[in-house]
């Protein structure tokens, strides 16, 4: 196995002490068409600084042995999710307010709820 040094995150999770998370615990994943969001496509498990997924469920759907150039599209609405949370938190704690004019402020906020998950 490679030695990897490298930092990774669950995202189906977002938390360091639910390492693993079951098919059913992703919101969508997308491929080539942006327009059909399909559930439940993918698990993922933070392990040993490796992202781990159980590449059963996708044989002959996907041609590629690279599932790195997937990380995005597997977890898609996951990542949106996450996101928007991380956002809104930032927006919440005022932290936008000190750094930021007022419309600036607008316009995050106007973004954000044109990319609703």
């Amino acid at each position: 196995m490679e030695n990897f040094n490298s930092i990774v995150t669950n995202p189906l999770t977002w938390d360091a002490l639910k390492p693993r998370a079951p098919r059913k615990a992703n919101d969508g994943s997308i491929f080539n068409d942006f327009n059909t969001i399909i559930p439940g496509v993918a698990d993922a498990e933070a392990k040993q600084k490796v992202l781990w997924i159980d590449t059963k469920p996708l044989s002959g759907q996907i041609n590629t042995k690279n599932f790195h150039v997937l990380d995005y599209g597997l977890f898609y609405v996951d990542v949106r999710k996450n996101a928007k949370q991380r956002v809104n938190a930032f927006t919440q704690n005022n932290i936008i307010t000190k750094i930021a004019s007022p419309a600036s402020k607008d316009f995050l906020k106007i973004s954000l709820l044109q990319a609703e998950c």
